[in-house]
C-alpha cells in the first residue's frame, strides 16, 4: 500500500498549500477591511451616557469605544454674512441661509481608536487642550491646508444651536473614513482632547458607542433597550462564509477540484492493487470468507496508510486558524465522494473475487487434433 500511502501525502500536502494560501488572503482581506470599516461590530448612535453606561455593563460585550459629540463644525457662505448674523440666522432658521456643515467635532476615548484602525496621514492625535485632529475631506471642505501646527478657527454650533468660534492648533490630519462606516452621518471627523487633557469640551455629552461582543454573542445588540433605528452593524467589515460567493468561488472550484482527483487517484490506487492480489482474493472466497469482510479489510489497510496524513492536515488547519466555512465545504465534499468511491471499489471487490473456471476443451476437437498429429507422425516414419 505504499502508492496508496503516497496519494494520502500528496493530497494532504497540496490541500493544506491551498489552504494556507486562502487563510492568509482571507486574513489580508480582513486587515484590509478593519482598515477601511474599523474593527467594531456594533454602533449605536446618539445616545445619553446612561444609556452607555447600561452598554457597557453587558457582559457579553468585549470591547467598547466612546464618541462624545460636541456639536457641529458649519462654515459661512456668503462670506458677507458676520459671525453673529450666523448666529441669529442658525437659531431661527437654518433652512434659509447658505452655510454648510462641515462634520461633527468631539473627542474619543482608548477604546474607540483601539477599534476604529484610524490612520493618519501626518502627525498625531491631540494630547493637549487646544490640540485637534481632522479628517482630511473635512479639511479640503473649509478650503484649509495640510499644514501642522497652523491655527485653526472654527465655528462650533453646539446641542443648545448656540454658534461659538473656537481656537485650535492642527495637531494631526486622518485619513478619510467616516464615509465608509455605516452609521446615520455623526460620526465625528474633529477630534479634539479629552476632558482628563483638558480639552475644550466637558464630559456627559450625546455619544456614539461602537462595540465588539464576545465570540458566539454576535447578536447581543437585540437585548440592548435602544431604538432599533439607532444601531448600525458593521456588515462592511464581515467577510463572506459562502463558499459560492464571489469572493470565495475560485477556491471552492479549486478544492472540489482537487479533492475529486484524489478521490480518483486513491480509488485508481486501491482498484491497482485489488487487482494485483485477485488471486488471493478469491482464494479466501473459496475458504468461505464473506465479500462484506473482505471490503471491511481492504478498507481497514487504507485506513492505516491514511491516519498519519490526516492527522498532519488537522494540525495544518488549526495552525492556519482555518475559517468555519471551509470546515463546512470539506465536510460537504468528502460526504458526497466517499459513498461514490466506497460503492465503486465495492462493486470491484464483488467482480474480482469471483471465481471463473477456465472452460474444458471440446473433446470431438481434441480427438480430431490427435488423430492428425498421429497422421503426420506415421507420414514421417514410412519416409
Amino acid at each position: 500500500m505504499h502508492r496508496l500511502q503516497t496519494s494520502f501525502w500528496l493530497a494532504v500536502l497540496l490541500a493544506v498549500c491551498a489552504i494556507g494560501i486562502q487563510s492568509y488572503t482571507s486574513a489580508k482581506a480582513q486587515q484590509l477591511a478593519d482598515q477601511s470599516y474599523g474593527r467594531w461590530e456594533t454602533g449605536v448612535f446618539q445616545i445619553h451616557p446612561g444609556q452607555t453606561q447600561q452598554i457597557r455593563q453587558n457582559p457579553m460585550i468585549e470591547t467598547i469605544g466612546i464618541q462624545s459629540l460636541a456639536g457641529q463644525v458649519v462654515c459661512q457662505q456668503p462670506d458677507t454674512v458676520s459671525h453673529e448674523e450666523l448666529t441669529s440666522e442658525l437659531e431661527e432658521n437654518e433652512e434659509n441661509i447658505g452655510y454648510q456643515r462641515s462634520g461633527t467635532i468631539g473627542y474619543a476615548d482608548d477604546g474607540f481608536f483601539g477599534l476604529a484602525c484610524l490612520r493618519l496621514k501626518s502627525g498625531n492625535l491631540p494630547v493637549q487642550a487646544n490640540e485637534i485632529a481632522v479628517e482630511a475631506e473635512a479639511l479640503d471642505a473649509l478650503g484649509i491646508s495640510y499644514e501642522l501646527d497652523q491655527p485653526l478657527e472654527l465655528l462650533v454650533q453646539t446641542e443648545d444651536g448656540q454658534v461659538e468660534k473656537q481656537a485650535f492648533q492642527l495637531c494631526g490630519i486622518l485619513e478619510n473614513y467616516s464615509r465608509f462606516w455605516n452609521g446615520n452621518g455623526s460620526t465625528l471627523r474633529f477630534f479634539t482632547a479629552s476632558p482628563k487633557d483638558d480639552g475644550p469640551f466637558e464630559s456627559g455629552l450625546i455619544e456614539n458607542v461602537f462595540f465588539k461582543a464576545k465570540p458566539g454573542y454576535s447578536g447581543v445588540w437585540k437585548t440592548l433597550d435602544i431604538e432599533r433605528e439607532q444601531i448600525y452593524l458593521n456588515d462592511n467589515r464581515t467577510l463572506s462564509a459562502d463558499p459560492l460567493s464571489a469572493e470565495n468561488l475560485p477556491f471552492t472550484t479549486l478544492m472540489a477540484g482537487m479533492m475529486t482527483l484524489f478521490f480518483l487517484f486513491l480509488i485508481e490506487s486501491m482498484a491497482l492493487w485489488i487487482y494485483r492480489h485477485r488471486h488471493e482474493i478469491r482464494l479466501m472466497r473459496v475458504f468461505g470468507i464473506r465479500r462484506s469482510r473482505l471490503c471491511l479489510d481492504l478498507f481497514t489497510l487504507a485506513a492505516k496508510a491514511a491516519w498519519l496524513p490526516l492527522l498532519v492536515f488537522v494540525i495544518g488547519l488549526l495552525v492556519l486558524k482555518t475559517p468555519a466555512w471551509i470546515y463546512w465545504l470539506l465536510a460537504i465534499l468528502v460526504g458526497l465522494l466517499v459513498p461514490c468511491g466506497i460503492g465503486i471499489l465495492a462493486v470491484y471487490v464483488s467482480s474480482v473475487s469471483q471465481y471463473k473456471p477456465k472452460p474444458e476443451p471440446d473433446r470431438k476437437r481434441k480427438t480430431k487434433q490427435s488423430r492428425k498429429q498421429r497422421l503426420i507422425t506415421e507420414k514421417i516414419v514410412r519416409q
